[in-house]
């Protein structure tokens, strides 16, 4: 089978599964002559997912404890009119960080072109009674500084790009024991490939490619 390049993939849409594994929608560019075509795919995995991108989805808690306020005490604690002593903005510190425990995130959205690109973030809150809800983040536009942390979501953002391409197309999934020293996938990985768990993707030709996603956003 046909490997797409990483310039020609696209990430839409990604979810980490409630038992393990990964739900994705993504887009392959193909140029043909002077015509491009975009094709879109959807995959889900049983296979659990790697340490790398699930590390990324943990990166993400801080920026949505922000966006719902969970942590936004500590820019009170840590002014100076608020003139508290190194102890309790530890005490402080470590309480955002327990509050940021009761976030999942668990799906990144993509959309939109060139400026216009955003992703829109969903997971999971665990109140005190030990339910969960639903919180879906608002649209994050890159180049609009919002939040202050766009830029940081942004590198996110393209470390799970590249981590979703690494486990369809590369077997990087939590069978760490299964990588060679060098982090190349040991003979055999591939074999999930050809039992029909991906769709045939031819590889784009060379030429310009059109790497824009959709604007779709809908939840996950």
């Amino acid at each position: 089978m046909l490997i797409p390049s990483e310039k020609a993939f696209a990430l839409s849409k990604v979810k980490t599964l409630k038992d393990g594994g990964l739900d994705v929608h993504y887009e392959v560019t193909e140029t043909v002559g002077n015509e491009s075509y975009t094709n879109k795919y959807h995959v889900e995995s049983a296979k659990d997912i790697h340490p790398d991108l699930r590390n990324c989805f943990d990166r993400l808690r801080p920026i949505m404890g922000r966006i719902f306020n969970i942590t936004s005490f500590l820019s009170m604690v840590e002014t100076d009119d608020f003139k508290a002593n190194k102890k309790q903005q530890e005490v402080a510190r470590n309480f955002a960080d327990e509050m940021l425990k009761n976030i999942e995130v668990r799906g990144v959205s993509f959309s939109g072109q060139d400026d216009n690109v955003g992703v829109v973030l969903t997971g999971l809150f665990t109140v005190s009674n030990n339910q969960k809800t639903a919180i879906n983040s608002p649209r994050l536009k890159f180049n609009t500084e919002t939040f202050g942390f766009e830029e940081e979501l942004e590198d996110i953002a393209a470390d799970i790009e590249n981590e979703v391409y690494a486990f369809l197309f590369k077997g990087k999934k939590a069978q760490l024991e299964l990588f060679g020293a060098d982090g190349e996938a040991a003979p055999g990985l591939n074999a999930e490939k050809d039992n029909g768990l991906f769709p045939d993707v031819e590889d784009p030709a060379e030429g310009d490619d059109n790497d824009g996603t959709d604007d779709e956003t809908a939840n996950m």
